[in-house]
């Protein structure tokens, strides 16, 4: 990993400068860091709202582009939402039909309506889940004191005993 790999630009790419310069404290203000993402991070699904939405190496607006994505495409939120200075909300993504996938592929704007634009991404399917077991409802229960046999048949014989012991 190179120093930028935390920061979601990809491992082994160029950057300016010695690994230093990322940290110095001379370097000018840039916006803060997205935290890097969480191993255990539930994926989220989101469609995208409009075409040409552009992926970005990280989570800056000034950083590389990526790819484009088209509406109605669904991509994966693998880590945590960063809010930009601006209030603009930004995702790291996965796309299933990438060939990195299950790794991210980039950042996407979510939401920019906090700086005047529009939503980039909209809630996606979610994934199917079993129903939780409820016991049958009343409406399904049939009324107390309705039980009846399947089919009235001949009344089962006694139990007996072995053949050969009498009681006594």
């Amino acid at each position: 990993h190179g120093p930028l790999a935390a920061y979601g630009a990809p491992a082994g790419a160029p950057h300016a400068g010695p690994p230093h310069a990322a940290i110095s404290p001379f370097a000018h203000p840039a916006e803060p860091r997205a935290p890097e993402r969480p191993r255990r991070f539930p994926v989220k699904k989101w469609r995208v709202a409009r075409a040409n939405t552009v992926v970005r190496a990280t989570e800056h607006l000034h950083s590389e582009e990526i790819q484009m994505l088209q509406e109605g495409e669904i991509v994966e939120q693998v880590a945590p939402p960063f809010k930009l200075k601006n209030g603009i909300v930004r995702l790291q993504i996965r796309h299933p039909s990438s060939p990195q996938f299950p790794n991210p592929i980039g950042w996407v704007t979510q939401d920019a309506t906090a700086a005047g634009g529009p939503k980039f991404l909209e809630p996606g399917p979610e994934p199917m889940q079993k129903p939780a077991w409820r016991p049958p409802s009343a409406a399904t229960a049939p009324p107390p004191g309705s039980w009846r046999p399947r089919h009235p048949g001949p009344p089962t014989p006694a139990p007996r005993g072995p053949p050969g012991i009498k009681s006594t």
